[in-house]
């Protein structure tokens, strides 16, 4: 039986966070984006940073075209925040696993300094040819310039981890990614969500502290893994145009559980696949659509 690559894409489309205003033209510029993946036959396509009117919309025009795709939506407030990423998924091939509350993701959250920060979204399908079952956490921690974030930060990752640790025991296929609005070694990545550089150390971790793989470390290369139709040095996955010394960060990473890197058959994180899609010149505000890049990673199937 032939088994193609599960392709997926990670984006902060910046169309509407949680304390910003609804940009149009972000908006406009992410559905042709989405149209165009779809194109190139994208499996999984993950939205950060968007409302459920845009989430509604994009499910309209796939039913009413009879576009083969569909989306889980995981918006919705909570607290003085709001909860702001979709999953778009191709339905020939992914079946999603509704919550036994009927939600299409489980939310972790946690209360810090008085006020809610998002943890992640677990959102799980079912793979319909080879029936195994894939979670996929969709992240959006607290910003950079968020007050007291050094303080924020560690327990949101501990909060993280502990549903991590619960949902491994039903499932060992979790793949976590999205924008941590942090660098890949920071210590609430590496020793609070346990999430490291080493491929082969998940594989060596035990049962009941299992270690996430990071390779967004690659990232930090210079140049780093991209795929690129412009003619300028893209050094990370965003870009602060007002800083005065660093303009580059490496914000939106991906991480993968033991159950996807180790010789068992089922899905397996294609190695080096991960890389940076230049997909519009971030450094242009005119030209710009977010001021993320989208991310891309395959998963391979393993006999």
């Amino acid at each position: 039986m032939q088994h193609n690559d599960l392709n997926i894409i990670i984006w902060n489309a910046k169309i509407s966070a949680a304390r910003s205003e609804f940009s149009a033209r972000n908006w406009r510029m992410c559905k042709r984006f989405i149209l165009n993946m779809i194109k190139e036959d994208i499996d999984l396509i993950g939205i950060i940073e968007i409302n459920d009117e845009s989430v509604i919309f994009i499910k309209t025009i796939f039913k009413r075209l009879n576009i083969p795709y569909d989306v889980a939506n995981g918006t919705q407030s909570r607290g003085n925040t709001r909860f702001d990423t979709c999953l778009i998924y191709k339905k020939s091939r992914l079946v999603l696993i509704k919550t036994p509350h009927h939600h299409d993701c489980e939310n972790t959250d946690t209360y810090v300094l008085g006020k809610q920060a998002k943890g992640g979204q677990k959102y799980d399908f079912l793979d319909i040819e080879n029936q195994q079952i894939l979670s996929l956490v969709l992240v959006h921690w607290p910003s950079m310039l968020t007050p007291e974030i050094h303080k924020i930060r560690p327990q949101v990752a501990q909060n993280l981890r502990f549903h991590l640790d619960q949902w491994i025991k039903i499932n060992p296929n979790i793949i976590i990614a999205g924008d941590f609005n942090t660098e890949p070694y920071c210590p609430s990545i590496t020793d609070h969500l346990f999430s490291v550089r080493e491929p082969l150390a998940p594989l060596r971790s035990k049962i009941g502290l299992e270690y996430f793989y990071n390779p967004s470390w690659t990232f930090l290369n210079t140049p780093p893994p991209i795929f690129s139709v412009f003619n300028y040095s893209i050094l990370g996955t965003y870009y602060l145009a007002k800083s005065r010394h660093q303009h580059w960060f490496n914000l939106d990473q991906v991480m993968f559980s033991k159950g996807l890197l180790d010789e068992n058959q089922g899905w397996k994180y294609s190695k080096n696949s991960l890389k940076i899609l230049g997909i519009f010149d971030i450094t242009d505000k005119a030209e710009r659509w977010s001021d993320h890049l989208p991310i891309q990673f395959n998963l391979t199937w393993r006999t």
